[in-house]
């Protein structure tokens, strides 16, 4: 039987990362990955003949520092081109709104709309600043529940505001800052969670990772770049990666994993296993039944992965034009990611209508065109351009996703047109990814990117169950590293580099 220290399940990022980690500290660390190729939700493809898109994962907003000083991706050829604007956001009145990287400069474009709301601006920038200072340190390791996390802080104000932002109405939050529709709606659903008016906790977590900051950046070659560096990483620390190699099942004995076995028949002894596919994955399709407590298993079953997203790549022949632009550069809206969405109640019929199966009318859109800075995605004279529409129903109330899914993209498409007119005429083709098409192609359960819904009953200490909050498992010496695990998805690899120091810490190593 082949053997190893560590065996990973899945080559996505943050199991390249834990990878890396492990081999670091003197294990023999293998990767097995389903796909032909390494990235998990974060690669690149020719899904168009000659246009190269970034299948699921956008753009880098949050890769961690320390990651990224420990693994040294730019080394191994990532480069990131920031972008600025940061986000172009018009309106259907024709008002519009930029954000860049100079604070100054999207005060006074805030100015237009809103004076009040521009001598807000450093205000709440002030705000997003102090709640990722307190929430930073979560970051890394299993972190505390909400509750004993505000018990932990010195200041009595912090832990009152850490417990407010729990249980406050984040357009409550929201509108303590800004009066206007347009600042509402630019900030409607800011965080991960459901826009269902609960918690506003998701500001407190979008914080953690930035410090408030709205920086964003394309990689050159698409987020397959990323996960390309991180490979060439590993490999040089030891790993060996294998793709085209599902796993079929984790291996138990006296309720330890003790090693995997391949779909093709191969078994694999190792003293650890770490799955980086999502928790409803693992535990109920890589795992016997048998070997899970009814209680855990119907708790894993329980965990929420919807909705889910859209995800269109469209290859142009010419740029948007947004009729509320009228500025000299026609380029300059497309160079940011452009956000469609006209105003929050809309956002909440869209998250009423996912609920109930239906593909809302007006989703949140965000259009992204990497080809801008990066040309050698698209042939010359052509663009690439990505949309992420969020929410989209896993399970529609009628008919297949199958069946609907050209007229939801030719639907999506003339969206777009509503607010660039030459939009439609521009597509020379497209591909439209279904919450279905997510599921199968990247094995993402429920076609969640993040693998478990980042609500507030699972996020920090309770992701994605208490049961899983520590990256550990009821199996022995199988562990969680993905994106369902703490602080959750985007791509941070912090999942990644949680999870592997606390394998070490089981085995008594010192990790980097």
């Amino acid at each position: 039987m082949e053997t190893a220290d560590a065996v990973v399940i899945g080559a996505g990022h943050n199991g390249l990362v834990a990878a890396s980690y492990l081999a670091r500290a003197g294990l023999t660390v293998r990767i097995l990955e389903a796909r032909a190729l390494i990235g998990g939700a974060c690669v690149s493809e020719e899904l168009i003949p000659g246009f190269k898109f970034s299948t699921c994962a956008n753009a880098a907003w949050a890769l961690d520092a320390k990651v990224l000083a420990d693994l040294s991706p730019f080394e191994y050829g990532l480069v990131i081109d920031r972008l600025d604007p940061i986000r172009f956001h018009p309106f259907p009145d024709g008002t519009s709104l930029f954000a860049w990287q100079d604070d100054a400069r999207t005060q006074a474009e805030i100015a237009g709309v809103s004076s009040a709301d521009a001598l807000a601006w450093p205000r709440w920038r002030q705000f997003l600043g102090h709640l990722g200072s307190l929430f930073a340190p979560l970051r890394y390791g299993p972190a505390p529940d909400i509750e004993s996390f505000a018990a932990s802080l010195p200041g009595s104000q912090d832990a009152a505001l850490v417990r407010a932002l729990a249980g406050q109405d984040v357009d409550e939050v929201v509108d303590d800052f800004f009066e206007s529709p347009w600042m509402r709606a630019e900030l409607a659903g800011y965080g991960p969670f459901l826009y269902s008016g609960g918690s506003a906790l998701g500001i407190a977590w979008a914080a953690m990772f930035t410090g408030g900051s709205l920086a964003q950046g394309y990689p050159r070659g698409g987020m397959g770049a990323i996960t390309k560096a991180l490979g060439r990483s590993a490999l040089a620390a030891g790993v060996t990666i294998e793709t085209s190699t599902p796993v079929r099942q984790v291996l138990v004995e006296r309720s330890r994993a003790t090693g995997v076995e391949t779909v093709d028949g191969r078994r694999i002894a190792a003293g650890i296993v770490i799955s980086n596919a999502d928790p409803k994955r693992t535990f109920l399709r890589l795992l016997d039944e048998s070997r899970l407590e009814p209680h855990f298993r119907r708790s894993v079953e329980a965990i929420v992965t919807e909705p889910s997203c859209l995800k269109l790549h469209c290859a142009v022949s010419a740029l948007p034009e947004y009729t509320a632009y009228d500025g000299p550069d026609p380029h300059l809206p497309s160079r940011a990611s452009v956000k469609l969405m006209p105003a929050r109640e809309e956002m909440r019929r869209a998250f009423a209508d996912a609920a109930m199966g239906r593909v809302p009318d007006h989703p949140a859109l965000s259009i992204m065109t990497p080809s801008l800075y990066d040309p050698s995605l698209a042939p010359p004279g052509f663009h690439t351009v990505s949309v992420y529409i969020s929410p989209a129903p896993y399970r529609l109330a009628e008919g297949s996703w199958d069946a609907i899914r050209d007229v939801v993209a030719e639907r999506m498409i003339a969206l777009i047109g509503s607010y660039a007119p030459n939009f439609p005429a521009s597509v020379k083709n497209y591909v439209l990814f279904t919450p279905l098409d997510l599921e199968r192609r990247v094995f993402l359960t429920g076609g969640n990117i993040h693998h478990a819904e980042e609500l507030p009953a699972q996020l920090f200490g309770r992701r994605p169950l208490p049961a899983l909050a520590d990256y550990r498992s009821p199996i022995g010496q199988l562990y969680l590293c993905g994106a369902g695990c703490h602080p959750g998805g985007e791509v941070t690899g912090l999942p990644g580099h949680n999870a592997a120091h606390i394998i070490l810490e089981d085995l008594g190593r010192n990790g980097v």
